[in-house]
């Protein structure tokens, strides 16, 4: 059977005051620069098995600050260097190369139209 990873998946910002309390503010700002510096690490077309390389201790908090870091990323102006994708079971990640980015509302890139709205 293959594992499935979703349970760890984001379903409120609960968590992040919960392994504050568990493992302190200190480390758990530095699991999360690592989990981020992987991220900005990973070429345009590479994976990253979370199932071979994060161990079953780690593996809620990392898929829980992938899907912070997607978050942050793709709500960002589109960037040169793609996007991050979890597969469908969380088991890999995946630096997506640029050009293409997920569909926001339709459209492939954020319309500036829209952006001039908050100005």
């Amino acid at each position: 059977m293959m594992p499935d990873y979703t349970s760890h998946l984001l379903k409120n910002w609960d968590w992040w005051e919960l392994y504050k309390e568990k493992i302190g503010e200190r480390k758990l700002v530095e699991f999360m620069n690592k989990v981020y510096k992987l991220f900005v690490n990973m070429k345009p077309g590479s994976f990253f098995s979370i199932e071979k390389n994060v161990t079953e201790e780690n593996r809620d908090l990392f898929i829980k600050m992938c899907c912070m870091f997607i978050d942050e990323t793709y709500h960002s102006p589109p960037s040169m260097l793609g996007y991050y994708e979890l597969n469908s079971d969380c088991t890999l990640l995946k630096h997506v190369a640029f050009p293409y980015k997920p569909l926001l509302n339709g459209n492939n890139r954020r319309s500036i139209q829209k952006d001039k709205q908050w100005s």
